[in-house]
């Protein structure tokens, strides 16, 4: 009985521990990539729109595997700068993750 407690609250502490996670990553992307991509990624934004940014709900971007948009989000892509020396790795890999929540 004791051994079903412990795995019902390690199970509970995961899933807050991802709850949380998820909202950090939309609060970065807030503060970070809206200004440019938008609120939903579509890039309809005047910055956006100025440096032809793709629409990341697009099907060729969500395509693309966490992995490639990380390496994208740390090192910058075009006009997009790099964002490795303003951002950790779980950071990054949290915006990655988060642009797949865009997907149409």
């Amino acid at each position: 009985m004791k051994l079903r407690a412990v795995i019902l609250l390690a199970a509970l502490v995961v899933m807050l521990m991802g709850a949380s996670f998820a909202q950090d990553s939309a609060a970065l992307w807030k503060s970070k990539c809206a200004m440019c991509h938008g609120a939903d990624g579509v890039g309809n934004t005047p910055v956006g729109k100025s440096m032809g940014i793709k629409d990341l709900a697009s099907p060729d971007i969500q395509a693309k595997s966490d992995t490639v948009l990380a390496g994208l989000i740390s090192n910058g892509i075009n006009k997009m700068p790099a964002f490795k020396s303003q951002l950790n790795q779980v950071q990054i890999d949290g915006l990655a993750k988060y642009i797949h929540t865009l997907k149409k």
